[in-house]
């Protein structure tokens, strides 16, 4: 499972919206569901439950720290998604270029790039982007272990 600062998403799910694909899961810290999560839809906002004898307010207190904390969380726990299913077809290498303006992501897999370094792998990326002027940010993963962000937190710090 994808993992940020010690939260989990866990339980995905994707549903179709009235101008977008919406997602919505349950957040997990040291194994403990602490929260039901919910995109909206409306762009901006998203609607967080949380579980019973944990502190909406402290939970709150810790995502204004980090303000696109859950957005960060799903987009890495869609690279695992992607990246297992490369995995499965045999590809060792899955680089993401996100698109800065858009903020869409591809995905390129290579099966055997471990001789390779990163500025390799992000030009053999832009040789298939290339004729497109836009700005990308790319992020390479090459194990599973890419997926579980440094950082450990318990869950008593959001007991209410």
């Amino acid at each position: 499972m994808a993992k940020k600062n010690g939260i989990e998403l866990r339980e995905l799910s994707i549903l179709p919206g009235k101008d977008d694909i919406l997602y919505s899961g349950n957040l997990y810290v040291d194994g403990i569901e602490i929260a039901f999560w919910k995109q909206k839809g409306d762009g901006i906002s998203d609607e967080i439950t949380m579980e019973d004898g944990f502190s909406e307010k402290k939970f709150f207190a810790y995502l204004k720290k980090y303000p696109n904390f859950v957005q960060e969380l799903l987009l890495l726990s869609l690279d695992e998604m992607q990246y297992q299913e490369y995995c499965s077809h045999g590809y060792q290498t899955m680089v993401v270029a996100t698109d800065l303006e858009s903020n869409t992501a591809q995905y390129f897999a290579f099966r055997d790039a471990s001789k390779m370094t990163f500025s390799a792998l992000v030009q053999e990326c832009k040789k298939q982007l290339s004729g497109n002027d836009t700005s990308y940010a790319f992020q390479v993963y090459t194990s599973p272990e890419d997926f579980r962000a440094k950082g450990r937190l318990s869950s008593t710090i959001f007991s209410a």
